[in-house]
């Protein structure tokens, strides 16, 4: 067996440099007790010393198609597809043909003419999904000013439209414990009866006197009546 490690070795001290990894046919310089870093990193996780290093999956920053023959699509472990590794892990043959569901399940893409954000639900992507789920309508123009960032909330002058329409409601800056959350899912759907004001505060302590105290502190801030 011809086994030369592919990873790149650093030695810890100029002495190991003079040595080479006790793993056969392995000329790499030692690294920790007699073994090369690749190999020091196998023993420390378990694995089969003699066993060949794993083929690559990128080479000079490109994805390198699956090694099972006629296959085409990129890899992603052990040499293989996402597919195929599937398989693999399995133990279904790796040469029967794959499913169609299997075929587009990497390359799939909107159905909107134009639109080449990969599949999200019901033919469309997240955005598309979302217009279709809030207007009816997939093709129809989100309204309001701003821009919507990648998390899918709607930004207005630099900050969350949605906490900027909770403030207005209740009068007041947002406290670091409270949070904004959309009734229907629509992050960008920033309407006042979408929009419901939610709080992660909670007691310091278990004791009677912390948790009353709590309790009077939120009654103040969002039902004072209740105190009178």
């Amino acid at each position: 067996m011809n086994l030369v490690c592919s990873a790149n070795h650093q030695s810890r001290s100029v002495g190991d440099l003079s040595k080479t990894c006790r793993v056969a046919d392995c000329e790499a310089p030692v690294w920790s007790r007699g073994l090369c870093q690749f190999h020091d990193q196998r023993r420390r996780k378990g694995r089969d010393l003699t066993a060949p290093p794993r083929p690559k999956c990128v080479v000079a920053g490109k994805r390198l198609e699956c090694s099972v023959p006629g296959c085409g699509r990129g890899r992603i472990a052990q040499g293989m597809c996402e597919a195929h590794y599937a398989r693999n892990k399995r133990g279904v043959s790796l040469t029967s043909p794959l499913r169609a569901s299997q075929k587009k399940q990497r390359t799939r893409r909107c159905a909107i003419p134009g639109c080449a954000s990969p599949h999200y639900a019901q033919d469309l992507c997240c955005k598309h999904y979302a217009r279709r789920k809030r207007h009816g309508d997939p093709l129809k123009t989100l309204t309001g000013l701003g821009y919507i960032n990648e998390q899918g909330y709607r930004i207005v002058n630099g900050r969350p439209e949605h906490r900027a329409v909770m403030e207005a409601q209740i009068g007041r800056p947002l406290r670091a414990e409270e949070s904004v959350h959309h009734r229907n899912g629509v992050r960008d759907d920033n309407r006042p009866e979408n929009l419901e004001l939610w709080s992660k505060s909670q007691p310091a302590g278990q004791r009677v006197e912390d948790k009353v105290a709590w309790a009077i502190e939120l009654l103040r801030l969002y039902r004072p009546e209740a105190l009178r």
